[in-house]
Order: C-alpha cells, then structure tokens, then sequence
C-alpha cells in the first residue's frame, strides 16, 4: 500500500496523474446499480410504499462519487495537504503581521 501512496504522490507532484483503464467498468457497474435501484423505487411505489420508496431514493442520491483506489489514495493525499496549510494559516499570518509591526516600529524611528 505505501507503493501505491508514494506513486500517487509523484503523480501528482508532477501534475501527471494517471487515469486508470477500470474507471469505464465502474461508471458501467454504477450505472447499472442505479438503474436497479430506481427500478426498486417504481415497484415500492407500484406496491403504495412511498416511504420506502423515499428512502431508497435518499439512499441512491447518498451514494459517493466512483472511485478507483488510485483517485481515494489522491483525494485523501490532497485533503491531508489542505488540512495542513489550514493549520499553518494562522500561524503564518501572525509572523507576517508580527514582521510588519517591526517594519512600522522602525520607520517611526
């Protein structure tokens, strides 16, 4: 697993990150989930079950965007670095201003 990390991090430090051939066969199979479902949704409501319904609706709607392991281990790599520079924000912005005030003290002087 720490291969798979590390060789999509070169990618996209590189900016080149790769698709992979499996995507089409998971959109295909989310497809043909979503349709299996949505027919579920007609026979509930067939069956006077529109709460049910309802429910399997929120559900499919719920359902995460497809995926392929390669653009998880990504979005996880780039969350943890949007987490990180959220983190150094404040403390970034407090030695800028701390600079600036020296910098003004200074030309008082």
């Amino acid at each position: 697993m720490r291969g798979k990390v590390e060789q999509v991090a070169d990618e996209i430090r590189s900016a080149k990150l790769q698709p992979e051939a499996v995507k089409a066969q998971l959109k295909a199979t989310r497809q043909q989930v979503i349709t299996d479902w949505t027919r579920m949704v007609v026979a509930l409501r067939a069956q006077e079950e529109d709460g049910l319904a309802l429910e399997v609706e929120g559900f499919v709607k719920g359902l995460p965007a497809v995926r392929t392991e390669k653009e998880s281990i990504a979005a996880g790599l780039l969350a943890q670095i949007a987490a990180q520079r959220q983190r150094r924000a404040p403390a970034d912005a407090a030695i800028v201003k701390a600079g600036s005030s020296r910098k003004a003290d200074r030309q008082v002087r």
